[in-house]
């Protein structure tokens, strides 16, 4: 067992008071810490931008989807459009109409709907022109 450690025993000891202090290695560390975050800073940002351009071309994608649809939905409504027409022109040519309205509703003899709202009072009747 060795003795407790007195003031009078530290004088034993090798100890020059009057030497530099070993180099630290706080500076090091210091620059390796830095040189980390940079790093981390750095995989960050390239995963932020790969996220971006991934998250832009998933817009650009939907918003093409979108656009296609649109179209189709607008050819699939002409069709419909002009098959109702032709089922009007062949309901009027058999009940012997001549006049058939168009698809605003309107038959050719009146107009434009602008005409028509001009061409009628208040109570939706028309006036004489």
């Amino acid at each position: 067992m060795k003795p407790p450690l007195t003031l009078s025993s530290s004088a034993d000891l090798d100890v020059d008071l009057d030497s530099p202090l070993p180099d630290s290695s706080l500076p090091s560390s210091s620059s390796r810490a830095s040189r980390h975050a940079l790093l981390l800073l750095e995989k960050k940002l390239k995963h932020f931008e790969e996220a971006k351009k991934k998250t832009e071309r998933f817009h650009k994608h939907l918003k093409q989807q979108f656009l296609k649809e649109q179209e189709r939905k607008t050819a699939r409504w002409k069709k419909a459009s002009e098959r109702f027409e032709k089922s009007l022109e062949v309901f009027s040519r058999k009940s012997g109409k001549s006049s058939v309205p168009s698809a605003g509703g309107l038959s050719a003899s009146e107009g434009t709907p602008l005409e028509h709202a001009a061409a009628t009072d208040g109570e939706g009747t028309k006036s004489h022109i």
